[in-house]
């Protein structure tokens, strides 16, 4: 694997020194994080009295946003100490671990799991899928939200993108913005619901992602991207 794939599967990405993290600081201040909270609003009525692990949680907002709706409890995985120091201060309720999922011992049982753009920087996905099922009690439910495979590729907003192809499904994109770069593996929808049928998890929803309106009142250069999806939401059942 090229070098691109290194960066993306690095777990400490997120501490570079260059990463301006002012934008993110404060829960759905945050634009694009408002856009896609305007998704999961919906199912996090289904959270309430539940347990919910959050894959990848950053600095916790969303788990925030699930004690809220009425989550019974919470636990984040997030191996950017950064994110786990700034969480500590803006979400002091919400319990993360400063740990990788890989490195992450299953303490118990979670009613959902919520993986919010985290698996685009796990290697080993198929191992991924069955450690999220073996954490998920019967009848519970992962909910990930993965990037378009095909909005990845786009020109947009003056960003520098380079893309490196691994097969046909997936591919690496980096992504050059003027307040951080960020490296992803961007996979196809269909590579997902296949290793995660191979898990026995069934697909119970696909739904593609564009901007919301609130994104583009917001960030009216979105405007540009109204009807393109951005990202899919992925449902799948045990």
């Amino acid at each position: 694997m090229g070098n691109l794939f290194r960066k993306a599967t690095d777990p400490y990405q997120y501490d570079n020194s260059g990463v301006n993290w002012r934008e993110y600081e404060a829960g759905l201040e945050s634009p694009t994080r408002a856009n896609f909270w305007e998704y999961l609003k919906p199912l996090s009525l289904a959270w309430r009295g539940k347990e919910v692990l959050d894959i990848g949680s950053g600095t916790g907002w969303l788990l925030e946003l699930a004690l809220k709706q009425g989550a019974k409890s919470v636990l984040g995985i997030e191996p950017s100490k950064k994110n786990v120091e700034l969480g500590k201060r803006l979400y002091p309720d919400v319990r993360v671990l400063n740990v990788t999922f890989e490195e992450f011992k299953v303490q118990g049982r979670y009613d959902i799991a919520i993986a919010l753009f985290s698996l685009g920087h796990i290697h080993d996905i198929e191992a991924a899928f069955k450690k999220i099922y073996l954490t998920l009690k019967p009848q519970s439910e992962l909910i990930a939200v993965v990037p378009d495979y095909d909005y990845c590729r786009k020109d947009r907003f003056g960003y520098k993108i380079t893309v490196e192809d691994v097969d046909y499904d997936e591919y690496i994109a980096m992504v050059e913005r003027p307040e951080t770069t960020t490296v992803d593996i961007i996979r196809s929808t269909s590579k997902y619901v296949e290793l995660a049928n191979k898990c026995e998890f069934a697909l119970v929803e696909n739904k593609p992602l564009p901007p919301t309106e609130l994104l583009m009142k917001k960030n009216p250069r979105y405007k540009k991207m109204v009807g393109i999806a951005m990202a899919q939401l992925l449902r799948f059942r045990k």
